[in-house]
């Protein structure tokens, strides 16, 4: 597939290049992590529901 980018200049951009080094990708692990920890708390308190996908996420480590 061909992924490109419309810029507000009315011009075709290609997309950068992903740097999915091991650095990279454990911060973007613990990013969803973190998001998913926030969404869990507020399903919390709000209707008690724990989120299904987290005991899959800490699976990972």
């Amino acid at each position: 597939m061909d992924f490109r980018i419309w810029m507000p200049n009315g011009a075709w951009q290609d997309p950068p290049e992903l740097d999915l080094s091991p650095s990279v990708r454990q911060l973007l692990i613990l990013d969803l992590i973190y998001m998913i920890h926030i969404s869990q708390t507020l399903d919390y308190y709000s209707h008690r529901s724990i989120h299904p996908i987290l005991p899959l996420v800490y699976q990972l480590f």
